[in-house]
């Protein structure tokens, strides 16, 4: 038998709203892949109270699939290729813990955003969704993408509350949108407030608009955090791709994260890498050298997009390269360049040279916020 933790004590949650009451979906965890799952069990159900989101058919029929069967579910495709591969397995993450009803409650609070980043999209962005709404035709990136209907905040706040109220939770994983956002946050950070979850681990990941006191208090009422603080760029090139929020702000609000947070909370500063930013990429790099903790993510999705820095020519690519000495950013870089003629985006110029044209008009900003040579490339 194949026996999984996360399927008996992991729980993660998405919301929406229909006809002004909540309704839920669950799976045990953010590693299965979800068109795997029959649709019986995936449909949305009614939630009345915190005590629902345990009876979802969908967490059921995944209990008796582990009851019954002596393999794993079509949808733990992940873990069964880790399995036979002998690599990292996120089924062993948990072992039997009888101090907690749940090992993780993972939650997608929804879309409520303050941002309108490039690469991101209006199901995780209410501003996004705001602005493509008054938009027709195609528009770039995955801004064009249909929004999902998310569950109204607070609700969805509440519900959370109440359940971490009545449920011993080993960790916290908040995903939004952005989740410290009030509407997402108060009524969470009010059980935290309570001292109910001293034992709690908490995880979520910020775009560092919202730190206040209130929040750092909560940090230090929980067993312990990790935060990652995506921030992906600096000075104007920052006020561009985080629109419309300012570098001037945000840099104030990582210095009180590290300054006032406790001893136990770990935290992550994070940069997407992407054809807005990569010529920049040295500079970053020297600002981001007086964090702790600090990394790079050069995994844009979707697959072989236009705002994929990997559009941009090898000679642009390789003059970043040079002027940089982090290992783990050259490794990454190293790997492009020796790969680049497979990967075959260059021909994607055309496309990328109009997404970010739109970007830039729509934000009413010049190309002067990105790299002069990827300026020169694009013809902006």
């Amino acid at each position: 038998m194949v026996n999984c933790e996360w399927i008996t004590k992991g729980l993660r949650l998405e919301f929406t709203t229909r006809d002004n009451s909540l309704y839920y979906t669950t799976r045990p965890c953010c590693h299965m892949h979800g068109d795997s799952i029959d649709k019986v069990y995936k449909k949305w159900h009614k939630c009345d109270s915190w005590q629902d989101l345990e009876q979802h058919p969908n967490r059921m029929h995944f209990i008796q699939w582990q009851n019954q069967q002596q393999k794993f579910h079509p949808a733990c495709k992940i873990c069964e290729q880790a399995q036979a591969q002998g690599t990292k397995n996120p089924r062993l993450m948990y072992t039997e813990n009888d101090e907690v009803d749940y090992h993780i409650l993972d939650v997608v609070v929804g879309n409520t955003c303050n941002l309108a980043c490039p690469f991101c999209a209006p199901n995780v962005s209410s501003l996004i969704e705001k602005i493509a709404s008054q938009h027709n035709g195609v528009l770039p990136g995955k801004w064009g993408n249909d929004p999902e209907v998310n569950g109204n905040p607070v609700e969805v706040a509440r519900v959370v509350a109440d359940f971490i109220n009545n449920r011993r939770i080993g960790e916290l994983k908040i995903i939004g949108g952005e989740p410290l956002l009030y509407d997402n946050w108060n009524e969470i950070g009010k059980v935290i407030s309570s001292g109910v979850c001293q034992k709690m681990k908490l995880t979520f990941t910020t775009n560092g608009t919202v730190m206040n006191n209130s929040i750092i208090r909560n940090l230090s009422q929980v067993k312990n955090s990790k935060i990652t603080v995506s921030i992906d760029s600096i000075d104007k090139n920052y006020d561009f791709i985080r629109w419309p929020y300012s570098w001037d702000k945000v840099n104030k609000n990582i210095k009180m994260l590290f300054d006032k947070k406790p001893s136990s909370c770990f935290v992550n500063v994070e940069s997407l890498v992407t054809i807005f930013n990569f010529e920049l990429l040295p500079e970053i790099i020297e600002y981001f050298n007086r964090f702790p903790s600090f990394s790079f993510n050069f995994d844009l999705k979707p697959k072989n997009s236009e705002l994929d820095f990997k559009v941009l020519p090898q000679n642009i690519i390789q003059s970043v390269y040079d002027r940089i000495t982090n290992k783990t950013v050259r490794a990454e870089l190293e790997y492009v360049l020796d790969n680049y003629h497979t990967m075959n985006l260059n021909s994607k110029r055309k496309h990328s040279t109009a997404s970010v044209k739109w970007f830039l008009n729509q934000r009413q900003m010049n190309s002067s916020v990105l790299g002069s040579k990827t300026v020169e490339y694009l013809q902006l």
